[in-house]
């Protein structure tokens, strides 16, 4: 047999990936010499040429394939050119015999063989023998094809499948398939541990089955959407489990599409959140309501004051202020949890008495309360709160008879804006006091009435200069290292004539006039020149100071303190400035411009009394901070108060995930340090570790 020659006649080609012409060829019945002439000068095929096991010929393809030379490959069995066994663990020359066999009897087959190059490198080759008839023998022709990259691709597809099964079988979500009359047609394990239905009950349910009556048309217009819009939808909304509990569920719905553009089906995400809409629902009252009475607080009573200002239908209102007389009396004589007990007595009967008319009442903090009214004469409101106030309280078998003063501001006569309105009836409370008045109005004659208030302010501008002011310093530790970390400078007002003044009895009126701008100076220039010299000393440790509301909206703050640490040669990093929520929320956009301005210089800030402004949420992602400071209301409450406890944790939880650090105040005794070491606290403060000290008996304390 000349190959040569046989191999340069043309041959009429042939497409193996088309199995009709392949089958169409066969079926012609073309002679035995065309046919091996067809196949063998293919440029596109390796062709090996079998007579019984021994290979006799192979086209120039097939020697590219095998690597191999043309010569060496004459005689060889399929053995030489393979691994001795297949994959199933058959010998090849087995294999390949029975495969001959086959082809001898058929006229053809197909299969897939396994080949190896003479570099020892394996490789699928899609095989077809097909028999010939030449020079009255019947000889085999091997075609062949490399397909080692598309069984890679089918295992590697296959693998993602089996993974994607795996996730979706594995997944915490809820993962759910609708058709396109939202009937369900998948159903993993987490839907059935979220919903309480089994895959066999759920499959075939439309999805009103896990869905309350009342937000059925709310879903309906969710599925006109995706299969309308074919857009992805995001929903959050409640879902009933088989037990009939209600349950709130995030849920993230994608259409799934073909090239048509044709909905086939719905893909469905769902998780339950019931755990954060309870925390947040507890952020939100907590936010708005005082902690030991139930009432609503402060923060609350303003937002109503600036709904009701903006409220055009309002014609005017009337809000009271209401101060209880000799409680610190009571309180210093009877002990806390009998003031606490009055507090609350006090404040159920003003809340029930005050809600028959309409009227709503908030504890500002201590024992001051406010009552908002809309209508009603002002003698009248006023008497009745006496009255309710005046019956005697029963504790700790004593009968305590309560006197209060009130005092009053109207909208729009005395104020325009809560500010002004709570200013008013702050000083018209104070006169009541002072006069022994049950109750007094504002008025513009009054407004002077605290010589004892004017005079501690216009004192506090001699006492910056005159040097009465001082630092204590309240230290902070690493739970986790139980290592002593930083101080927290705290301004004290050693008064000559009045003793040891605190923080809350004079900077509150200092931020109702421009005073509170070089006590807030005054402030961060010594702590930084305290910093430096403990720096000098060796000691490194972070300080932080505290900002107020009015500090936030002077933009002058920013080039004060870009002076101050490079006077004092200090390192931003080391200093953590504190504001509140209630600052941020004040005015949050102006506010924000100037954390900014601060947060370049390097400085860190940290918000404070964290859980107390709900409404800060909304911004919480936006500033530049990078510690939250849990407020001590939660924090020594968790011991006894199971909410306080979820609330501390679910904070600490919010502020890893958003890459915030978490200080804990108000850690009063070793059991509350080892709860919040358990829940990942970051640092902590308190009296278990060290009360606010000044700078002489720092020198002396040592955390144990």
């Amino acid at each position: 047999m000349n190959h040569d020659r046989d191999m340069n006649q043309p041959g009429q080609g042939w497409l193996p990936n088309n199995t009709n012409k392949t089958k169409g060829m066969f079926q012609k019945k073309i002679p035995g010499r065309d046919l091996y002439q067809a196949l063998f000068n293919n440029p596109e095929e390796a062709i090996i040429v079998f007579d019984g096991l021994a290979i006799v010929d192979a086209n120039q393809c097939a020697v590219n394939l095998l690597s191999i030379n043309r010569n060496q490959l004459t005689g060889l069995r399929p053995s030489a050119i393979s691994p001795e066994h297949q994959p199933d663990g058959s010998s090849t020359d087995t294999t390949l015999e029975s495969k001959i066999k086959l082809a001898s009897q058929n006229g053809s087959t197909r299969f897939d063989w396994v080949l190896q190059r003479t570099n020892g490198e394996t490789y699928v080759a899609d095989t077809w023998l097909v028999t010939v008839r030449l020079n009255d023998k019947n000889l085999v022709c091997a075609m062949l094809r490399d397909i080692s990259q598309q069984k890679k691709t089918e295992q590697h597809l296959r693998n993602s499948l089996q993974k994607l099964s795996l996730h979706v079988m594995q997944s915490p979500l809820a993962v759910i398939d609708w058709d396109t009359r939202f009937h369900v047609i998948g159903w993993n394990p987490a839907a059935e541990r979220i919903f309480g239905y089994s895959e066999e009950e759920a499959l075939g349910q439309h999805a009103s089955f896990i869905v309350p009556e009342i937000y059925h048309e709310l879903v309906d217009g969710i599925m006109r959407d995706l299969l309308e819009k074919r857009g992805g939808t995001r929903s959050t909304n409640d879902n009933i489990t088989k037990d009939g509990k209600t349950i709130s569920c995030e849920w993230y719905n994608t259409p799934i599409i073909d090239a048509s553009g044709n909905v086939l089906s719905i893909s469905s995400l769902a998780q339950d959140i019931s755990d954060q809409v309870r925390y947040i629902h507890a952020l939100q009252h907590q936010a708005h309501h005082d902690y030991l009475t139930g009432l609503y607080n402060r923060n609350w009573l303003i937002e109503r004051l600036e709904t009701w200002v903006r409220d055009e239908s309002r014609h005017s209102f009337c809000l009271y202020f209401i101060d209880l007389d000799r409680f610190r009396e009571i309180n210093d004589t009877l002990g806390h949890d009998i003031g606490d007990e009055l507090l609350i007595t006090i404040s159920k009967r003003l809340s029930e008495h005050m809600h028959l008319r309409n009227y709503e009442v908030a504890r500002l903090g201590g024992d001051e309360f406010a009552v908002l009214a809309e209508k009603g004469n002002i003698a009248d409101i006023s008497l009745s709160i006496m009255d309710t106030l005046n019956q005697p309280v029963e504790l700790s078998g004593m009968s305590l008879e309560i006197r209060a003063g009130i005092g009053i501001a109207c909208y729009p006569l005395h104020g325009r804006d809560p500010t002004t309105l709570m200013r008013c009836a702050d000083i018209a409370m104070y006169n009541a006091k002072d006069t022994a008045s049950n109750y007094v109005t504002y008025s513009r004659e009054i407004d002077t009435y605290s010589p004892e208030r004017l005079t501690l302010m216009s004192e506090l501008s001699s006492a910056i200069q005159d040097n009465q002011l001082r630092l204590y310093f309240q230290p902070k530790i690493d739970i986790a290292r139980q290592k002593h970390v930083g101080y927290e400078a705290l301004l004290r007002w050693e008064h000559p004539q009045r003793g040891m003044v605190l923080p809350e009895d004079f900077v509150p009126y200092a931020e109702i006039t421009e005073m509170i701008h070089p006590l807030t100076a005054w402030v961060i220039d010594n702590a930084l020149r305290q910093w430096k010299t403990w720096h000098e000393q060796g000691q490194h440790f972070n300080l932080s100071i505290n900002l107020s509301t009015h500090n936030l909206l002077d933009d002058r703050l920013p080039q004060l303190l870009a002076q101050l640490l490079k006077r004092y040669e200090v390192d931003p990093t080391a200093i953590e400035l504190e504001i509140t929520e209630s600052a941020v929320m004040h005015r949050p956009e102006y506010a924000m411009t100037v954390l900014k301005k601060l947060h370049d210089l390097g400085v860190l800030l940290s918000i404070d009394d964290f859980g107390t402004g709900y409404s800060s949420l909304t911004y919480l992602r936006q500033l530049p901070i990078h510690k939250l400071k849990i407020d001590q209301a939660f924090v020594t409450g968790m011991n006894t108060n199971h909410e306080d406890r979820i609330i501390v944790q679910s904070t600490i939880g919010l502020a890893h995930n958003l890459g915030l650090k978490v200080i804990a105040e108000g850690v009063e005794n070793k059991a509350l340090m080892a709860l919040l070491d358990g829940l990942g606290c970051d640092e902590a403060q308190g009296y278990f570790i060290a009360q606010p000290l000044p700078i002489e008996k720092l020198e002396h304390w040592q955390y144990k």
